[in-house]
């Protein structure tokens, strides 16, 4: 047998037993994490629970909201919140519009700006807020088409033009350096086609570093996208990380700045759609389709027969990643019928548990957590939580939550 037959026969057999280890640790069932090193890529794969002994779930220890009362304390739809290092609370309710800022005990202290376009003040859709080093807010006013920055006793610093036609959510993140990344369309909408959304970088004195295309996972095509599809997912860390993952299966890809990529895996069970949640979200887009139709730029797609393992991938104040799972639904009492007009759809009586499974940021499985009926989680950071709680007239409130074990 010659060298390079030898050499060939070497790197097969590797193979196979690098596949091998791979294939023994991700059968179903399996407790314990694994880890593969190859060159400038791990693979982490685990099953079964995590570092935690139990799962975890928040308990409210602070409420901030009255249902009449005091205006400043009455809220309309909370669409941002970020929290500073003293744990006071920025929120910013786009029915105001006002962006409210509350210490660590929930009281109120200031208002900062107001309605309008003039220096400090905003509109009605301001698509991400975030803290810097040296304490100043920074918020992202879409209407304005401008960043505005507020010192920390709530004064108005400076504003930033910013031209983008692109409206969503969390559009604006800050790394650990105070370089912004601020999501932008890169091309207009072509019908079919899924929208190219990219970051555009801003060092902390403002200049473009540059324009970061919207990442892609090698061999998924990414699609137009609809209720319960798979989809590709992404978010950028604060630590600098890239975390993507096309929801199709239980992986995804932590990429670091250095080039690395940490892969991880999960085992995932199927999630059926049931008739009566199909039945609602149908009348819903039969609703979009008579009222928005006109200005789509593409079909709405069949609702699946199943879910994919997860919808959302979210990367915490720490660097851990936040991993939103599909659940099966569950039937809500007390959902009245409604009058559908224009702009009113047909009402939701089938939702989903918000539950999560949280990783570190090298892909360590840490355990689940399920966030409590009717809150939904804005902010996560260390064992705490803050979010916005829906009353029972369905009034906001803004709570603080503590991350506690569920003994089982």
């Amino acid at each position: 047998m010659t060298g390079s037959r030898k050499y060939s026969m070497r790197i097969l057999w590797l193979w196979i037993c690098v596949m091998a280890m791979i294939s023994s640790c991700s059968t179903s069932g399996s407790s314990g994490p694994s880890r593969v090193v190859s060159g400038d890529t791990t693979i982490v794969r685990s099953g079964g629970k995590g570092v935690w002994e139990h799962p975890r779930t928040f308990v409210e220890e602070l409420t901030i909201g009255e249902l009449d009362g005091d205006e400043n304390l009455m809220f309309g739809s909370i669409g941002s919140m970020v929290v500073d290092s003293e744990g006071g609370i920025y929120a910013y309710d786009r029915q105001a519009p006002a962006i409210r800022y509350f210490n660590a005990g929930g009281d109120y202290v200031r208002t900062l700006g107001g309605e309008g376009n003039g220096p400090g003040e905003y509109l009605d859709a301001i698509l991400g807020m975030s803290i810097l080093s040296d304490g100043r807010l920074v918020t992202r006013d879409a209407r304005n088409r401008r960043l505005s920055f507020y010192h920390a006793d709530g004064t108005f610093d400076v504003q930033w033009p910013l031209e983008s036609g692109l409206f969503t959510g969390d559009a604006l993140i800050a790394d650990n350096r105070d370089h912004l990344f601020l999501k932008i369309m890169l091309e207009r909408p072509q019908p079919g086609s899924p929208w190219k959304i990219g970051l555009l970088h801003l060092d902390p004195s403002g200049a473009i570093v540059d324009t970061v295309r919207n990442p892609t996972i090698l061999g998924k095509e990414d699609e137009i996208g609809g209720r319960f599809l798979p989809s590709l997912q992404w978010t950028r860390s604060r630590n600098g990380q890239m975390v993507v993952g096309f929801s199709d299966s239980y992986s995804f890809e932590i990429r670091e700045t250095d080039g690395k990529i940490i892969i991880v895996e999960r085992d995932s069970r199927v999630v059926d759609l049931t008739s009566g949640e199909r039945a609602e979200w149908e009348a819903v887009n039969d609703w979009r389709q008579k009222y928005q139709g006109r200005n789509m730029t593409s079909e709405i797609p069949t609702l699946p027969g199943s879910k994919p393992p997860y919808k959302s991938l979210t990367a915490d104040e720490d660097g851990r990643i936040w991993v939103q799972l599909y659940r099966l639904a569950e039937k809500q009492t007390g959902i009245e019928p409604r009058e559908v007009d224009e702009r009113t759809p047909p009402p939701l009586s089938w939702r989903e548990p918000e539950v999560y499974d949280v990783f570190t940021s090298d892909g360590t499985y840490l355990g689940n957590v399920r966030v409590p009926e009717k809150t939904s989680i804005y902010v996560m950071r260390g064992d705490y939580a803050w979010g916005v709680r829906t009353g029972d007239s369905g009034e906001p409130y803004i709570v603080r939550l503590k991350l506690v074990d569920v003994e089982e």
